[in-house]
């Protein structure tokens, strides 16, 4: 960020720590997103949005965590690409 010379907080060193604790991410771990660093910057952007996020998750690890974690709200997911023809 500094690199960027993006404005930020003095102090914060990872505007992650900002959004969500580590106790937050366990839970997300325990509900099985992988704890790579995008798996959890992408939870961070998904628990933190207030509309529909775009998630790019080409292992498709991610949308079994949100399926399992959403199932109490009766969460539809559908993935698949649809070719589009030029």
């Amino acid at each position: 960020m500094q690199e960027r010379q993006t404005p930020m907080t003095e102090g914060i060193t990872d505007p992650l720590k900002v959004l969500v604790d580590d106790a937050m991410v366990a839970s997300w771990i325990r509900e099985g997103l992988p704890s790579d660093p995008t798996s959890v910057q992408n939870g961070t952007i998904l628990t933190n949005s207030e509309r529909w996020p775009l998630m790019m998750d080409p292992q498709l690890q991610g949308i079994v965590w949100i399926k399992e974690r959403e199932s109490k709200n009766s969460l539809q997911a559908s993935w698949g690409a649809r070719r589009v023809r030029g």
